[in-house]
């Protein structure tokens, strides 16, 4: 029997049709990251190698912005994903969810200002650091001074890993680093502030330096804290290593509910961490080509765009009922939708 054009159609995209499309140029761009970097679907791989990341997040009072995170990149194509959390968080995130492995790494009721503490919390964190693709420090962390050491702490042990392990800091991690920048001098650390969070950071590294435009201004921010990726949520997400400036226009929504931010640092961490794996294959076969900045600026590129791609289908279906759940059910079918093999999408075009 002749297949009819929509079953080619669904074919192609694996069974989800989008709502609207994305431009050819974002589309090419998705396919284009994912048949570079993502690992392939074949059964040579064995449990976790498509992507181990643990979320450093969470507190008495916050626990749903670690599960968004944890969940998005499980949604997005993780294997693996570990939630390192205050102790009274645990069993709340749990609950939520059998596939996130949670573990508690401090006590809300015993945190002390004290170095011994902080470097044994940390140390329950970096223990892990070796074994991870990438780490996503801050979702409802909370902002308690004395976990500053602690985020400082796992920091340097992580630039103190023999190979780079990708970084990515949003929310309350981001307060953090404006209590200590230097923490986060080096080039496999992405940073995620909305404009509230950006204007604190610039306060914090530039002080009373004038400010001109958002490309220049999240250029200059960049290459003033040593390199660091940035994604500068907003009407339009800017990313920035402090040499081009890349802008995701996706449409979105006009609902902004509290966790998307969350999702997005999810999978962000996991798109730097399948950037780093290609980074990785490409030095052992002396076929690098392009720096490891660009490379994670065109993962976070990528990212905004799928959550940005992600949240529209979403509002589409449930209009003013739309929340964070839901968009982790759509996420999964739009990224699918947009894996399809180069030649296809070419031909379409």
């Amino acid at each position: 029997r002749a297949s009819t054009e929509k079953e080619q159609q669904d074919s192609s995209s694996h069974g989800y049709r989008l709502r609207t499309n994305l431009t050819d140029e974002n589309a090419m761009r998705i396919a284009k990251f994912l048949a570079q970097y993502a690992p392939p679907l074949d059964f040579k791989f064995h449990k976790g190698q498509h992507g181990r990341l643990a979320v450093v997040g969470g507190s008495k009072d916050y626990t749903g912005a670690p599960y968004y995170a944890g969940m998005a990149a499980l949604q997005a194509g993780a294997e693996l994903v570990y939630i390192l959390t205050a102790e009274e968080a645990c069993i709340p995130i749990k609950s939520y969810s059998p596939e996130l492995m949670v573990s508690p790494f401090y006590s809300a009721q015993a945190i002390a200002a004290e170095e011994k503490w902080a470097t044994q919390c940390a140390a329950k964190v970096t223990s892990r650091l070796p074994r991870l693709h990438a780490l996503i420090i801050g979702p409802g962390l909370g902002r308690r001074v004395e976990m500053v050491a602690v985020v400082k702490n796992i920091i340097k042990q992580a630039a103190s890993l023999p190979k780079p392990l990708p970084i990515v800091i949003d929310a309350d991690g981001l307060w953090m680093v404006t209590q200590a920048p230097e923490m986060v001098r080096c080039a496999n650390v992405i940073l995620t502030p909305n404009k509230v969070e950006f204007d604190r950071l610039w306060k914090a590294v530039c002080g009373e330096q004038k400010r001109t435009s958002p490309e220049r201004d999240i250029q200059h921010l960049s290459k003033a804290m040593g390199g660091v990726t940035i994604i500068h949520k907003g009407p339009s997400d800017l990313i920035s290593s402090g040499v081009t400036v890349l802008k995701c226009s996706e449409k979105g929504a006009p609902r902004r509910p509290g966790g998307i931010g969350d999702v997005l640092s999810g999978i962000v961490g996991l798109f730097v961490a399948w950037a780093e794996m290609g980074v990785r294959r490409q030095e052992a076969a002396n076929e690098k080509n392009t720096t490891r900045e660009a490379i994670y600026s065109e993962a976070a590129y990528c990212a905004c765009t799928i959550v940005r791609k992600s949240w529209e289908e979403t509002f589409l279906q449930k209009r003013r009922s739309s929340g964070v759940p839901d968009l982790l059910q759509v996420i999964g079918r739009v990224l699918n939708a947009l894996d399809v093999p180069l030649e296809k999408l070419a031909s379409k075009m």
